[in-house]
């Protein structure tokens, strides 16, 4: 009976170690100026992870992106998807690609999301991760 017990106060309490979830909408902050620049929508098909434009707060924003390479040369920075095929490994989701919009460079990307599920450090990298930059995100208040 006392196994019992402990086996189904491990199934409940379980959950409570999960790492939070980094689906959901995020306002991006630029790494150099500390202001939001916009809002993410960060979601999976199957076991990957993409993120689209929601909408863009900074004025001086881009609203096409002009600079990018095909497919996304002279497409609408609204709606579109700008993250892709990032795979979940012990609690990072890692080996996917970024594009910024604001350039048009593709970069190697990272997710990290904080223990309290509230920020994400997003970094785009080429080669390793340590030739790059990282950006905090925050989750959107519902």
């Amino acid at each position: 009976m006392k196994f019992f017990a402990i086996l189904l106060s491990l199934f409940i309490s379980a959950p409570l170690f999960a790492s939070p979830s980094v689906e959901g909408l995020w306002t991006t902050i630029d790494d150099n100026t500390g202001k939001p620049r916009g809002q993410v929508e960060l979601y999976r098909v199957g076991d990957e992870l993409r993120g689209k434009v929601v909408s863009i707060i900074d004025p001086d924003a881009k609203h096409v992106c002009d600079a990018c390479p095909p497919p996304f040369s002279g497409k609408p920075v609204q709606g579109l998807e700008f993250m892709w095929g990032l795979k979940e490994k012990e609690g990072t989701w890692q080996d996917g690609q970024i594009l910024d919009p604001k350039t048009g460079d593709i970069y190697k990307s990272r997710v990290v999301i904080s223990d309290d599920g509230q920020s994400l450090d997003v970094r785009g990298y080429t080669g390793f991760t340590l030739l790059g930059r990282s950006q905090t995100w925050v989750r959107k208040a519902q």
